[in-house]
C-alpha cells in the first residue's frame, strides 16, 4: 500500500509536469493489463504506468544527453570556427598594415635620398655692361620631380649663394611671389621687383597662389646681385637650394669669357 501510495504521489508529479501523456498511458495500462489478469486494482494500473513513465524517462533522458551532447560538441566545433577565423582576419589585416607601413618608409626613404627640385631648361644670365661685363642678375628655370608639390615658403627653404672666393651667403631667398606671372612679364621686370640688394625670389608660372611649386607649375627662381658680388667671367658660382623635403639641389656653374650685355643662355 505504501508503494502504491508512493506510485501515486509520483504520478500526480508527472500528472501537473506531462498531464497528456500520463492520461493516456494510464488508459492504455488498464485497457491492456486488466484483461491479462496483471491489473486488479487501479492502483496496480497506475503503478505499472509509473513504471512505464520512468521507463520512457530514462530512454528520454538518455537521447536527451546524447543530444545534448552532440549540441555542445557541434556548439564548442563553431566556437573553434569562429577564432579560427578572427585569428586569420587579423593575421591578414596585420599582414596589409604591415605592407602599407613598409611602402610608405620606402617612399619616405626614396623621396629622402632624393631631390624633389631640377633644373628645368636652360639658366639665363644678364650682362650689365658691354665689353666684358659683369653678371647682374641669373634666371634659374626650377620644375618638381617624384613629388605632387614642394613647399618653397620663406620659412621652410633656404637657398646659400658662394661666388668664387670672396662672397658667401648662408641663405638669400626671399619666398615667392605670386602677383607677377612669369609667362607674360619680362625678366627686367622680375629683376626689379627683387630689389637692389642680394636676394632671389620665385615666381611661378600657371600658379594656383599658393607658396608651393606644383608638379604642373613652372618655376622662375631669380637671383640678382649686388655691385660688389656680381661675378665676372671665368668665375665660378655655386647655388644650394634647400626645401622642406628631400636632398638640397646644388647648382655648379661658371660664369663663361665672352658675355654680352643683356639676357643671353649659359650654355649659349
Amino acid at each position: 500500500m505504501m508503494r502504491a501510495t508512493v506510485a501515486v504521489l509520483r504520478l500526480c508529479m508527472r500528472v501537473v509536469l506531462f498531464p497528456q501523456q500520463v492520461y493516456y498511458l494510464v488508459i492504455d495500462t488498464i485497457h491492456v493489463l486488466q484483461p491479462m489478469g496483471h491489473v486488479s486494482n487501479p492502483l496496480q494500473a497506475l503503478a505499472w504506468t509509473l513504471a512505464g513513465c520512468d521507463h520512457m524517462d530514462r530512454n528520454k533522458f538518455r537521447s536527451g544527453k546524447r543530444g545534448m551532447i552532440s549540441v555542445e560538441a557541434a556548439l564548442v566545433l563553431i566556437s573553434f570556427v569562429i577564432v579560427a577565423v578572427a585569428l586569420a582576419l587579423l593575421v591578414v589585416n596585420v599582414g596589409f598594415f604591415a605592407t602599407q607601413t613598409g611602402k610608405q618608409t620606402i617612399q619616405q626613404g626614396i623621396s629622402g635620398s632624393s631631390t624633389p627640385l631640377i633644373v628645368d631648361g636652360s639658366i639665363f644670365i644678364r650682362g650689365n655692361n658691354a665689353g666684358s661685363p659683369n653678371i647682374d642678375a641669373m634666371m634659374i628655370p626650377l620644375g618638381t620631380t617624384g613629388v605632387r608639390y614642394v613647399p618653397m615658403s620663406r620659412n621652410l627653404t633656404q637657398m646659400s649663394l658662394q661666388v668664387g672666393n670672396r662672397t658667401a651667403y648662408v641663405d638669400v631667398f626671399l619666398g615667392i611671389n605670386n602677383t607677377l606671372n612669369p609667362l607674360n612679364t619680362q625678366f627686367d621686370a622680375l629683376v626689379s621687383t627683387v630689389g637692389n640688394s642680394t636676394g632671389a625670389m620665385l615666381f611661378v608660372g600657371n600658379s594656383n597662389g599658393d607658396n608651393a611649386l606644383d608638379s604642373n607649375e613652372e618655376g622662375y627662381l631669380i637671383l640678382h646681385f649686388a655691385t660688389t658680388d656680381q661675378p665676372t667671367e671665368n668665375e665660378p658660382v655655386q647655388i644650394t637650394i634647400k626645401a622642406d623635403i628631400g636632398i638640397p639641389l646644388s647648382i655648379d656653374l661658371v660664369i663663361p669669357t665672352q658675355t654680352t650685355q643683356g639676357w643671353q643662355p649659359l650654355n649659349g
